[in-house]
């Protein structure tokens, strides 16, 4: 008998990458979205041509009293499951100010995001755990995302939401070890998907600018082949355990202007420069009065890192290395130039 897989979020995006490549490792499949469309016919397709057998479910993660209802419909189409993979999710509706956002906004990504997946993991666990074990690993898997780790206060919800899931899929694989069901976080970096289609100018400039290691976007597929390797139980003796799929970009690495492309060598420049005239003239000016040479100089080279959009944090690389008294001048400085542009 074959495995049976059964993926939220499987309309589209990394839910498909994740459902062909599951039906190409053997699984049956059901899918869960909030409706039936064009994207879930194309998935659906593309499943049975890999050789799996398909269902699909349509109901709302977010309404946890209608979770019950909605897996009575997945057990009877699979007739089991041998593996979980959260997938579904939201994004915040709007980027902006942390400190704007609403409790609308919050309650809205939270309650897809952690609340539904958390409840419906805990009733598919029950599930789990009442069947007897198969011939097949059973598992959990949960799609998080490198913003479980990386702050991005533009779309704090979203942070603390898929936070939320890392420690609940720690949780889930302490309590489900001794039932044999392993329990994992995947985390995908820059996926190209129709959520990240709005941004991709911006990031194919960051990535030839050495975001990440590896120089490309991720692709649904290559989260799909993760998830592929923990759904057959290939890692036996692992659970709890992140998966990160993000080319590297949440390796922690030094700043390294040796290896910089060449405009990011300018903005290095630009940062040095900065740096410089900072730890000079804190020797002879409180940062209350500087010298108006300085001042203007040091606005100049911020004026270029602010155009090039990625050279502030150099000047924090290199403020360790003035001392405290340059330190202070160059941070005063930096949120004196921020309040007088707006920024």
């Amino acid at each position: 008998m074959k495995p049976v897989a059964f993926i939220t979020g499987g309309n589209r995006g990394i839910g498909r990458g994740i459902a062909w490549s599951l039906a190409g490792a053997g699984f049956d499949l059901v899918l869960l979205d909030l409706a039936r469309n064009e994207d879930t016919e194309i998935t659906l397709t593309g499943a049975g041509e890999r050789g799996a057998r398909v269902e699909f479910v349509a109901a709302d993660l977010a309404n946890i009293a209608g979770h019950a209802v909605a897996l009575d419909a997945v057990w009877a189409a699979g007739g089991r499951i041998d593996c979980l993979v959260n997938n579904a999710g939201v994004s915040v509706a709007q980027r902006g100010d942390m400190l704007e956002v609403t409790p609308a906004s919050f309650d809205h990504v939270i309650g897809v995001n952690l609340r539904g997946t958390f409840f419906l993991t805990q009733a598919v666990a029950r599930r789990m755990i009442a069947e007897a074990a198969g011939e097949h690993p059973r598992s959990i898997i949960t799609i998080t995302s490198s913003n479980a780790e990386i702050a991005s206060p533009e779309r704090a919800e979203y942070c603390v939401a898929k936070a939320g899931l890392g420690m609940m899929v720690r949780l889930f694989a302490v309590r489900l070890a001794a039932a044999g069901i392993g329990a994992y976080d995947i985390r995908p970096g820059l996926i190209r998907t129709d959520m990240t289609r709005a941004s991709t100018a911006k990031y194919d400039r960051l990535l030839a600018e050495g975001l990440t290691p590896i120089a490309r976007w991720g692709e649904p597929d290559d989260v799909g082949r993760a998830v592929a390797v923990l759904a057959r139980g290939e890692l036996p003796f692992v659970t709890g355990e992140v998966i990160h799929v993000d080319g590297g970009m949440h390796i922690a690495r030094e700043c390294a202007p040796l290896k910089m492309r060449p405009r990011l060598r300018r903005d290095w420049k630009a940062a040095a420069t900065a740096s410089y005239l900072a730890g000079l003239v804190s020797q002879v000016s409180p940062p209350e009065a500087p010298h108006a040479g300085v001042f203007l100089l040091l606005d100049a080279a911020l004026d270029h890192l602010e155009a090039a959009g990625s050279g502030l944090p150099f000047l924090f690389c290199l403020a360790k290395d003035l001392g405290s008294a340059g330190a202070r001048y160059l941070a005063h400085h930096i949120m004196d130039y921020h309040r007088r542009r707006g920024l």
